[in-house]
């Protein structure tokens, strides 16, 4: 309640401008207060018109959720979606995520691209936060080469 009581001013301001302010998630957003998830809890107090959502693929994942899931249940609040892959490995002693890039991890991206095309998403971001070694360029261009071959131009 805090956060969105400080939020409601700046997203004023920007609605005034034509802009949308849109919240990007964390996977410490999946935390429950009260017996409901932080972020839910700030989309059901948070009204459309002030805030959107900027839903990351990866950080819903991490946090426990399904990314397809979380876009449903918000349609008409998304015009942007923060697209990200997950792979699992085994470093020798434990099990760990790493970012990937999109198509060549363990996200249904099936699923999650048609959640996002039912929900009206106009804008798809795509991020890696480390690429490992691996060269930067050669990562986008197999996450675009992959979103391009699901019909995503």
């Amino acid at each position: 309640k805090r956060f969105v009581d400080q939020l409601v001013p700046v997203a004023e301001k920007l609605a005034a401008a034509g802009l949308d302010f849109s919240y990007h998630n964390h996977n410490h957003e999946f935390a429950k207060y009260d017996g409901k998830l932080w972020l839910e809890a700030l989309y059901e107090t948070a009204p459309v018109e002030m805030l959107k959502a900027e839903i990351d693929t990866f950080w819903v994942q991490a946090g426990g959720g399904n990314p397809a899931e979380w876009v449903r249940r918000y349609p008409n609040r998304q015009p942007l979606f923060h697209l990200k892959d997950m792979s699992m490995f085994f470093d020798g002693t434990k099990r760990q995520q790493r970012f990937a890039p999109i198509g060549e991890g363990n996200l249904d991206w099936d699923d999650i691209l048609q959640a996002a095309a039912e929900s009206n998403c106009r804008w798809y971001l795509i991020e890696q936060d480390n690429c490992y070694g691996r060269d930067p360029f050669e990562c986008l261009a197999s996450s675009y080469n992959f979103l391009a071959s699901k019909g995503l131009e």
